[in-house]
C-alpha cells in the first residue's frame, strides 16, 4: 500500500531563478547543489542585532563554529526548504499527527499500535521516528482515523489549513443531528478491532452569564476510548457552534439538550468567559484550549 505522500510533485513556481529571471530546471538545480560543495564568497552586512544573535548561538554551539559558518548554515537551510517546499508540508503533517496524540496525553509507544490497528501499513516506533518511513506509511485511512479520534480537520492534519477544528453551525429551526455525528464517528472507529468507545457525553461551553453575549457557544462531545482493553484515553470532539443570540440561542440550546435526552446522553453547560469562547471558536484544538484555560479541571472528561 502506498503512503499518502508517496509521489510528491514539487511546485516549479517556487524554484530559484537565474540572473535573467527565468526559473531554473531540475537539472540546473542539481548542478547548483553539486557546485555548492565549493564555497563562494559573498559580502553580507547584517544589522548589529543580527550579528549579536548569531554570535551568541555560535558560542553556545562550542568551538569550531564561527558566526560566518552558522549564518551560512541557516541560509542554506532556508534555500533548501524553498527549493523543496513540499518537504516542509510533509514535516508539518508529521508534526501535527504526532501533536494530536501528544495533546491527548497518549504516550509515543502506543501511537504506532493505534495507527496500525486501523489496518494501515506496518507502523513501528522506528517508523514514527524516521520521517521517510513515516511518509511511506501514512495513508488516507490513517488521516481519517486521526480525524475521527480527535475531532481535528483533515486539512489541518495534512498541513493545508491553520484552523485545527471546525464547528458546524447549529440551526435553531432544525433538530440537532447528534445521532448522525455519532454514527459517522462510530463508522470510522469500528475499523479498528482494538479501540472501543466506552463513554460519551455532551457539553456546551460558553458565556451563559450574559444572555446577549455575541461570543459563540461551542458544543463538544466528550469521548472516552479504550485500546486493547489495557489503555484508555479521552478527548473532546467539536460537533456544533451556536452563533445566534437571544431567543434563537435558547432554541438552539434546547435542540442540543433534546437530542442528548433522546439517546440518553449526559448533557451539561459549562460557563467560560467570552475570551476563552472566542479562543475555542477560532479553531484551536479543544483538548489543548480547554486544559489551558481556567476551566481545565471542571471540563476534563473522565478517562
Amino acid at each position: 500500500m502506498q503512503g499518502l505522500f508517496a509521489h510528491p510533485t514539487p511546485p516549479s513556481v517556487l524554484y530559484p531563478y537565474d540572473n535573467n529571471g527565468k526559473p531554473l530546471t531540475q537539472a540546473e538545480i542539481a548542478d547548483l547543489h553539486r557546485a555548492g560543495e565549493q564555497p563562494v564568497a559573498h559580502t553580507i552586512r547584517p544589522s548589529a542585532v543580527t550579528v549579536r544573535y548569531f554570535q551568541y548561538h555560535a558560542e553556545r554551539l562550542g568551538s569550531g563554529i564561527t558566526v560566518q559558518s552558522l549564518i551560512a548554515s541557516v541560509l542554506n537551510a532556508i534555500v533548501s526548504e524553498t527549493i523543496s517546499p513540499e518537504m516542509s508540508s510533509y514535516e508539518l503533517a508529521r508534526f501535527r499527527i504526532l501533536e494530536a496524540f501528544n495533546a491527548h496525553d497518549i504516550p509515543t509507544v502506543y501511537i504506532p499500535d493505534i495507527l496500525h490497528s486501523f489496518g494501515d501499513n506496518d507502523f513501528s516506533v522506528h517508523c514514527m521516528a524516521n520521517k521517510r518511513h513515516f511518509f511511506e506509511n501514512i495513508t488516507p485511512r490513517t488521516v481519517e482515523a486521526c480525524t475521527a479520534l480527535f475531532g481535528v480537520s483533515k486539512g489541518w492534519l495534512l498541513g493545508e489549513s491553520v484552523a485545527c477544528v471546525r464547528y458546524p453551525e447549529v440551526r435553531p429551526e432544525v433538530d440537532f443531528p447528534l445521532s448522525n455525528a455519532i454514527e459517522r464517528h462510530d463508522n470510522v472507529i469500528s475499523q479498528s478491532p482494538s479501540i472501543e468507545v466506552n463513554q460519551r457525553s455532551v457539553a456546551v461551553f460558553g458565556d451563559f452569564s450574559n444572555h446577549l453575549s455575541l461570543a459563540p457557544l461551542l458544543v463538544l462531545m466528550s469521548v472516552g476510548y479504550s485500546y486493547d482493553q489495557s489503555y484508555s484515553f479521552a478527548g473532546w470532539l467539536p460537533i456544533g457552534r451556536i452563533s445566534a443570540s437571544g431567543s434563537e440561542r435558547d432554541t438552539a440550546l434546547r435542540s442540543v439538550e433534546s437530542a442528548c435526552r433522546n439517546i440518553e446522553l449526559d448533557y451539561s453547560e459549562i460557563q467560560i468567559d467570552s475570551g476563552v469562547a472566542e479562543h475555542l471558536s477560532s479553531g484551536e484544538m479543544p483538548q489543548r484550549a480547554i486544559f489551558d484555560s481556567t476551566l481545565a479541571l471542571a471540563a476534563r472528561p473522565n478517562n
